[in-house]
């Protein structure tokens, strides 16, 4: 056996990302694709072999390709300067990190909601009055972070809610975050984008238009 399939068979991360970065050490192509296996397994803990796997000078379009696959966008620019990239594996690799650039905006956009969400839900504010401005930003994401946490539903079953475009069920969903019916109709209109053919108007005016049976029915079947 070899030292740098010794190395590699330790799992010891500084180690290996160190063998990596060693432009003379000797790795067989086998040896390599183990490396690759275990950097994208392990996911965080791995990404010190990161950068110097994109480096690694060698590597088959094969591992170009399932190496950009997990690395993060910084990594992913290292791989696109390389100079021995043919066409088809260039663009490949743009296309992922500008895939991986539009993630990386939706998660931190998603993560700021989730702050906002949690500010309100601290003040017990996620109420009519704390979610009028959210909903007339027609800002989705906080709202519904929002109702997850007042409701204490998962985020999922909110989600698969919002986006069904069944006025029923969303109005349900909002009765049990303790909305009122008025707000739950601009939340249907302005959010949820419900058709007018779906929206579920209130009665009187002000009142559901439905039991507390049949909106504890519709989050059943959601839930389920």
């Amino acid at each position: 056996m070899s030292i740098s399939d010794a190395i590699v068979r330790a799992n010891d991360i500084p180690a290996v990302a160190a063998l990596l970065a060693n432009k003379n050490a000797q790795i067989r192509e086998e040896t390599l694709d183990q490396v690759i296996e275990k950097a994208e397994e392990i996911g965080e803990p791995g990404e010190p072999m990161h950068e110097p796997l994109a480096c690694r000078s060698g590597l088959s379009k094969r591992a170009l390709r399932r190496i950009a696959g997990f690395v993060a966008s910084s990594v992913l620019h290292i791989l696109q300067e390389r100079h021995d990239l043919d066409e088809e594996t260039a663009k490949e690799i743009t296309d992922k990190d500008k895939d991986r650039m539009e993630d990386d905006e939706r998660n931190k956009e998603t993560n700021e909601a989730l702050e906002r969400a949690k500010k309100l839900h601290e003040k017990d504010m996620i109420n009519d009055k704390g979610l009028a401005k959210a909903i007339a930003a027609e800002d989705r994401e906080m709202v519904t972070h929002a109702l997850a946490l007042q409701t204490m539903m998962p985020l999922d079953v909110v989600k698969r809610i919002m986006a069904s475009g069944n006025g029923k069920s969303i109005t349900a969903l909002n009765w049990k975050a303790g909305l009122c019916m008025r707000t739950v109709v601009k939340l249907q209109r302005q959010i949820c984008a419900v058709s007018q053919k779906n929206l579920l108007l209130a009665r009187d005016g002000i009142g559901y238009p439905m039991t507390e049976g049949e909106m504890s029915w519709y989050l059943d079947f959601f839930d389920d």
